[in-house]
């Protein structure tokens, strides 16, 4: 609640549910490429735990699976007068 307070004092203008998670820390969005990459840390630690690791890693499968759909249904086809513009 105080994270939430501070962005209020911030920014009293704006509506709490429309800050940018983004902006709300200054830092940009990681791209698609790294938010996968950054789940091969966490899904090598889940996969030694006994037990429920398999379990965690199914679920930072499904995790990896839903960003790669979200990076393909952003992407846009080039042109071909991208590929013979002289650059």
């Amino acid at each position: 609640m105080e994270i939430a307070a501070e962005v209020t004092a911030e920014r009293p203008s704006e509506d709490v549910a429309e800050v940018d998670p983004a902006s709300a820390d200054g830092a940009p969005l990681p791209t698609s490429t790294e938010a996968v990459a950054a789940l091969a840390l966490p899904r090598r630690y889940c996969s030694a735990i006994e037990g429920t690791g398999l379990l965690l890693v199914d679920r930072l499968d499904y995790v990896e699976d839903a960003l790669v759909k979200h990076a393909f249904a952003n992407k846009k086809q080039a042109t071909l007068q991208q590929y013979f513009q002289p650059k």
